[in-house]
């Protein structure tokens, strides 16, 4: 009974919080009606059970006082909130991030893809730059105008770095905790259940879950992707129609995800996902055919003077020219976040601050 009442206050927490970025005149307009309704009820039940010959007048200058007393409240509420969320997100990423490259422009992944060729539907032409590059990894901000777009991609080789999952998995904690932990160069979130709620259960979220060779999880279904890596940190994808519930031997650390995006080179999108059509914050894992580099695309969305987001076929429209072969959707909305060792987190996850999710999937150099 205990945690179910933790999971509803982190619940309605979380509800107020997301409540609190909207418009002021729309929170004031959802106060109004939820004092309106407390006063129908209150109004009923007083007439009914305590003084039946009150009048309406004395009842609407009463509810009229409790709104107008309430006011005050309510803006030191929004206020306070929005300071917090002013602070955080200053305390991200700056857009004058001073880019760090360490390796020659000819051996970056950048230089073998013209994206002025590929169709991103109404985005146009991203203006891209490298804001991190060491032997074996690229960093690539890709931003769009009219609509705005903001998007970060990491391509790292395999065979400079070890996988790493986040062992505790029970727990939610911050992608950038866990990425300072296991000392991973770049890091983006896993799956945070059902709710932002620290105690939000998985729900129908689930799925395959090893790490170095331990299950912790293996209730794989037809809904759920998920890509796995060998001792030798090969990376091998199992798509979401596929149930696997039994490891493999290659099976040495396995993260779930989502839905399909891109199966074996090509655009294949799961009719079921629900906001595939929908510019949306997005974190999408991927590898390419020999399975030995890795493709981690967040992009940025809910901040329409940032980034709009993407649609499921913008982010495979991205992903296909630099050689994806297979890749699926994590848990996306306020969760989506990338944590890059020089600069912290590098983008701005929809809900204004960083959110603790259950798993991570991090990049250790050898």
């Amino acid at each position: 009974m205990g945690d179910q009442i933790n999971v509803w206050l982190d619940d309605l927490s979380a509800f107020f919080w997301r409540l609190s970025q909207f418009p002021i005149a729309f929170q004031l307009l959802i106060w109004l009606a939820a004092a309106g309704f407390f006063w129908l009820v209150f109004f009923f039940l007083w007439k009914k059970l305590v003084a039946k010959n009150s009048s309406e007048k004395s009842l609407s200058i009463w509810w009229m006082g409790f709104v107008l007393m309430g006011l005050p409240i309510v803006f030191a509420v929004i206020i306070d909130a929005r300071q917090t969320l002013a602070k955080e997100e200053s305390e991200l990423r700056s857009e004058n991030i001073n880019p760090v490259v360490e390796v020659a422009k000819d051996s970056l992944y950048s230089s073998e893809v013209q994206l002025d060729t590929v169709p991103l539907g109404d985005l146009g032409v991203p203006k891209t730059r490298t804001i991190w590059a060491k032997p074996g990894i690229e960093v690539i901000e890709l931003k769009f105008q009219n609509p705005n777009a903001y998007v970060v991609l990491a391509i790292a080789d395999l065979n400079y770095f070890s996988v790493e999952l986040d062992s505790l998995f029970k727990e939610k904690e911050l992608t950038s905790s866990f990425a300072k932990q296991y000392k991973c160069e770049v890091a983006v979130n896993g799956e945070a259940g059902t709710t932002p709620g620290m105690k939000a259960p998985l729900g129908q979220w689930t799925g395959n879950y090893i790490v170095k060779g331990k299950p912790y999880q293996l209730l794989d279904t037809d809904k759920r992707p998920f890509l796995y890596f060998n001792k030798q940190g090969k990376g091998f994808y199992s798509k979401d129609r596929d149930v696997v519930r039994i490891p493999s031997n290659e099976m040495y650390n396995v993260i779930w995800g989502r839905y399909d995006l891109i199966v074996n080179g090509k655009e294949d999108i799961d009719m079921r996902d629900g906001t595939k059509d929908n510019p949306y914050p997005r974190t999408i894992m991927g590898i390419d055919e020999s399975g030995k580099k890795m493709f981690l695309l967040i992009a940025d969305g809910r901040k329409p003077q940032h980034s709009r987001g993407l649609t499921m076929k913008e982010c495979a429209s991205l992903l296909l020219p630099y050689g994806c072969y297979q890749a699926m959707s994590c848990d996306q909305g306020g969760s989506s976040c990338m944590y890059v060792e020089k600069f912290g987190i590098v983008n701005k996850p929809g809900d204004g601050g960083e959110r603790p999710v259950y798993t991570h999937f991090g990049l250790r150099r050898n």
